[in-house]
């Protein structure tokens, strides 16, 4: 029967093996973690170059919306006094302009602008509670005039109101002219 040494000498070998193992693993795991941050350290100076060239690159100039001054002296749309139709133009890429549409000085209050088709004047698209604003060109209402709304080489026509003293809604003047995209 062995006696109470090879009890140690067994307890210290698997002590030993176990040991070995625990390092083996340790190992294997401290290789994977310094892998993993070198492919980080990698990725991370790749984002800053990419950032640092983002960086020095011209920014942008903001988008311009085109804006299309509309004056309209002869409410009446028909008739040979009429001036010249008006052209609005979308550039390629642009869903929006604004149009200028000039009131008189004195009117003042809250306006509403409709976009109709010509000429059958079908409503299309209505903007309600506008208020004119002073420009260098005199007194207008702005009009934002999306494209989803026109065709190209079609007619439109905008009327612009203001509530009478009945509190009703009374047309002030008419704006045509013609869409190209």
């Amino acid at each position: 029967m062995p006696g109470p040494p090879s009890y140690a000498f067994a307890f210290t070998l698997f002590l030993a093996l176990g040991w070995l193992a625990a390092t083996k693993n340790y190992r294997s795991k401290l290789a994977h973690q310094e892998s993993t941050i070198e492919h980080l350290t990698a990725q991370i100076a790749s984002q800053k170059t990419t950032v640092a060239s983002a960086e020095q690159k011209p920014s942008q100039p903001a988008k311009i919306i085109a804006t299309y001054f509309l004056a309209s002296a002869n409410p009446s749309l028909r008739g040979t006094d009429n001036p010249k139709e008006e052209v609005v133009t979308f550039a390629p890429g642009n869903s929006l302009v604004m149009l200028d549409l000039a009131v008189a000085r004195g009117e003042n209050g809250s306006y509403r602008a409709t976009l109709s088709s010509f000429p059958d004047e079908q409503e299309l698209f209505r903007e309600n509670r506008l208020k004119p604003i002073q420009k260098r060109y005199g007194w207008v209402v702005e009009f934002a005039l999306p494209s989803a709304h026109v065709r190209d080489r079609t007619h439109y026509l905008v009327t612009l109101e203001i509530p009478d003293s009945g509190g009703r809604m009374a047309p002030v003047t008419r704006f045509l002219f013609e869409v190209r995209k």
